[in-house]
């Protein structure tokens, strides 16, 4: 019964990995034309398990299920919003695996550059950059800026056109830079 439910919550990811190269208001148009469809039916399949006291796993998980259902449903408003949340789950992962390594940051400002700096690393990371190119280009930028402004500093986000252009994985960042991405024959 539970094996079911699973394999037909698989089928609804992978048709939805399936719209992956779409842009977002494509992908809403077709998570509302073939998602919805297929969510709504296992809703509707799984309101038969549905209890007020769960007392087996099945069960928990039928409630839980139900429990997520409004945040379920958000991916059918934005077609940015992604099916799971293992993206960021695997973030704060890092964050929480570091945890220890930040006990050694000695005061406030230590933790709080830390924090900055793994900031830049996830930000670059999800924006398809290679996080060393990107803090050595940015780097090298920045300390040229004599009075920067916000304006000045949004150039150098990893989103920004720049930053894509220069640190994109599998680019050339500079040509001052080069030799440290080239790998050895």
């Amino acid at each position: 019964m539970a094996c079911e439910f699973v394999e037909r919550l698989g089928e609804i990811f992978h048709l939805d990995h399936s719209f992956e190269e779409l842009n977002h208001e494509q992908r809403k148009m077709m998570r509302l034309h073939k998602i919805k469809p297929l969510l709504d039916r296992w809703y509707q399949d799984l309101e038969v398990y549905r209890t007020k006291k769960a007392n087996s796993k099945f069960e928990k998980a039928v409630n839980y299920a139900f429990n997520q259902r409004e945040a379920v449903y958000r991916i059918f408003e934005d077609g940015a919003l992604e099916l799971t949340n293992n993206r960021a789950e695997r973030a704060v992962k890092e964050i929480v695996t570091g945890r220890k390594n930040w006990l050694f940051s000695k005061n406030g400002k230590g933790a709080r550059a830390n924090a900055i700096y793994q900031s830049l690393i996830m930000t670059a990371e999800v924006s398809g950059l290679s996080p060393w190119k990107y803090l050595e280009w940015l780097l090298s930028e920045i300390k040229e800026l004599e009075a920067p402004t916000a304006e000045d500093f949004a150039r150098y986000l990893p989103w920004s056109e720049e930053a894509q252009e220069k640190c994109k994985i599998g680019s050339i960042c500079t040509e001052k830079y080069q030799h440290y991405f080239k790998k050895e024959a």
